[in-house]
């Protein structure tokens, strides 16, 4: 259920700035710049101004850089937690099939051993079968 809610949430983030991206007025495509400053824009990490400029010959000022690095190290503290939860399933998920195949070895180890003490109760019986079979038949010196 976390994992759903985590994966539309994350759905979300990523899709809904992109459907409603828009291109700034000033930084046509085929700028040098123009893919990072649409993806930060879809990443929600920059936003323009409000005429749909972008104004990249402006300064920045020590506010907006900022401002730009804490939304980025929101995003990074996000990523570092899901990690550290998608860490500790792995971590739970590997020791569960690690007992499981302990459990599993325990089992096949005590199948073998029922397994070879039946095969020499069978060989000790075909044994007695063939000298049995193979033994002349005792005589009783009574009969002579």
């Amino acid at each position: 259920m976390k994992k759903l809610i985590f994966i539309s949430i994350a759905l979300s983030l990523l899709i809904t700035p992109a459907v409603f991206a828009q291109s700034f007025e000033d930084v046509p495509p085929n700028h040098w710049a123009y893919s990072a400053v649409e993806k930060l824009f879809q990443q929600g990490i920059i936003s323009g101004f409000p005429d749909k400029t972008f104004k990249g010959n402006k300064e920045v000022s020590r506010y907006e850089l900022a401002a730009v690095m804490y939304k980025i190290l929101e995003k990074i503290l996000i990523i570092e937690a899901n990690v550290k939860q998608q860490t500790k399933e792995i971590k739970e998920s590997l020791e569960s099939v690690k007992n499981d195949l302990n459990n599993r070895s325990e089992e096949v180890t005590k199948d073998r051993q029922n397994l070879l003490e039946e095969f020499k109760k069978q060989n000790n019986d075909i044994k007695e079968t063939i000298l049995k079979a193979i033994s002349p038949p005792a005589t009783n010196s009574e009969e002579f």
